[in-house]
């Protein structure tokens, strides 16, 4: 099959809803190319702290006083691709192997891009398939607190650190949907873009209607092997808690809206 016919399959996140597992899934199965790490192409061009994360990547290279890591090396290598949409294109093209009609990568930040980034990836590819996981707003807001908390040393109170982080565009933006799914739709046609949920994602019917969707042959997952577990949630105070709540309110109208019966069960729905 020549590259131009071959699918591009992009995960677009949300962060701390099963995208690393989803990749662990794709990395079992020898009919898709996907990267091995984040490529962050498409937000060092329209995301929010883009020159931020660059800074750190290429300082992080630096401090290395031992061989640089295969996924490092990767990492130096989508950097340097810089805002050049050939050469991430024929980035795939060297990689993929002749093979394989499928290939891609997930990259949890690019529910952040917009509309203007999601037009880039549409011009870019001829077939597209998009993916976008959600998990319940408070859930993923908390997971992604408490992520970053325990990659530094914080002398504030789990509950001080929740309510400054409420603050934070970068924290908050990615659990409000509406915005991801309304950029997404003003792009893509509904059957390139699959939406899926953390609370039903590590079972045998949502890897059936992944594969159907992708067009791929089904392939079983192992559901027992869990990537990056965000471990137990701290206990919030009950203003705390709804005050998290009370900043996702829309977000939940607009999924019970949108979804329907298709909501896991567990999302807090109700104020």
């Amino acid at each position: 099959m020549d590259f131009e016919d071959k699918t591009f399959v992009l995960g677009v996140g949300a962060q701390k809803a099963g995208t690393s597992w989803l990749r662990s899934y794709f990395f079992s199965r020898d009919d898709i190319y996907l990267s091995r790490t984040e490529m962050h192409f498409f937000d060092a061009k329209h995301g929010l702290d883009s020159p931020r994360r660059t800074e750190r990547l290429l300082e992080k290279a630096s401090r290395r006083k031992k061989a640089i890591g295969q996924n490092l090396n990767l990492k130096l290598e989508h950097l340097k691709l810089g805002s050049d949409c050939t050469s991430y294109k024929d980035f795939f093209r060297r990689q993929v192997p002749e093979h394989v009609n499928f290939f891609g990568e997930i990259t949890p930040s690019y529910s952040l891009i917009g509309e203007a980034g999601y037009r880039e990836v549409r011009e870019i590819f001829r077939n597209v398939r998009i993916i976008f996981i959600m998990r319940d707003p408070v859930e993923r807001f908390y997971s992604h607190v408490r992520m970053n908390r325990s990659r530094r040393i914080s002398a504030q109170s789990p509950q001080d650190d929740v309510l400054r982080r409420l603050e934070c565009d970068s924290y908050v933006d990615r659990s409000r949907y509406q915005v991801t799914i309304s950029n997404l739709e003003n792009v893509f046609s509904r059957n390139e873009l699959l939406y899926l949920f953390y609370e039903t994602l590590f079972t045998p019917q949502t890897i059936h209607n992944l594969c159907a969707f992708a067009g791929m042959e089904v392939v079983d997952a192992k559901f027992d092997e869990v990537v990056n577990s965000g471990g137990p949630r701290d206990r919030m105070p009950e203003e705390v808690d709804r005050q998290v709540r009370a900043a996702f309110d829309e977000t939940y109208k607009f999924c019970a809206h949108r979804f329907g019966d298709s909501l896991p069960r567990q999302w807090r729905l109700s104020g």
